[in-house]
């Protein structure tokens, strides 16, 4: 049964942005916990889940797409209840500036230690590891940053398959989409799966993907090979899955 939020303290969702972050990593999480508390029927009353948006410098924060979003100091956050703090991933240029950044480098450790849970979307991990805050935990990174990831920081586990991985308060996500998953797992986890199946439906998901579930779609594999004398027969599969397959006309290929 859904949890009594009357009853529940505010959960403050925090994203920590830098110059040149990946715009989904945050909108999409973002919109599943704005999800929720539509779901919950508390739109135009106070949220249980209340987002903020906070970077090293505060101001305006410039996405990878040229997009901006407004934020918050970090040292705003200090002496703050945190309930989720997550920080976003980057391509390797704006990544690298902001695992060097003097001011994030001093904020993160003790605003990790206060938070209820905490974690990364994507490369975001990186900064979380180059401050030793991951030694020795199991994470979730993109597929395409996972050997430079384990390269760089030996000391962590670094999963090349799943979606997410949850290593006590720490939640860290594959990327980008996989953001929403790991999203939805809080939500679920916070209230209950429920609340987390509405919000997917009114996101319209095709599904809610586990955590250990490989980051490689076959389905999107056979897709891309568009000459392929199977792709017809995947799409077929997937539309099919809940029909008595040999009673059923089989797609033909084309040509």
């Amino acid at each position: 049964m859904t949890k009594n939020v009357q009853s529940l303290p505010m959960h403050r969702v925090v994203f920590i942005l830098y110059p040149g972050f990946e715009l989904l990593d945050m909108a999409g999480p973002a919109s599943v916990f704005n999800g929720a508390n539509r779901a919950l029927g508390q739109v135009g009353k106070a949220p249980f889940y209340q987002i903020s948006l906070a970077s090293p410098g505060g101001g305006e924060v410039a996405s990878s797409t040229g997009i901006s979003v407004q934020t918050a100091r970090l040292d705003e956050l200090r002496g703050q209840r945190l309930g989720t703090l997550l920080i976003v991933g980057a391509e390797s240029g704006p990544l690298q500036a902001a695992i060097a950044d003097p001011e994030l480098r001093a904020a993160l450790p003790g605003l990790t230690s206060e938070a209820e849970r905490f974690g990364s979307v994507c490369s975001g991990g990186m900064v979380l590891a180059g401050l030793g805050l991951l030694d020795g935990r199991r994470v979730a990174t993109h597929w395409d940053a996972c050997a430079p990831f384990q390269a760089h920081f030996p000391g962590v586990n670094v999963d090349p398959e799943a979606l997410y991985v949850t290593d006590g308060r720490l939640w860290t996500s594959a990327g980008v989409t996989t953001g929403i998953d790991m999203a939805l797992a809080m939500v679920a986890r916070d209230l209950d799966a429920g609340i987390a199946g509405e919000v997917a439906q009114r996101l319209v998901l095709y599904a809610r993907r586990p955590g250990h579930q490989s980051q490689f779609s076959p389905l999107l594999s056979a897709q891309a090979r568009g000459d392929s004398p199977f792709a017809a027969l995947i799409g077929w599969i997937q539309a099919n899955l809940h029909a008595p397959w040999m009673s059923r006309p089989w797609p033909t290929a084309p040509g």
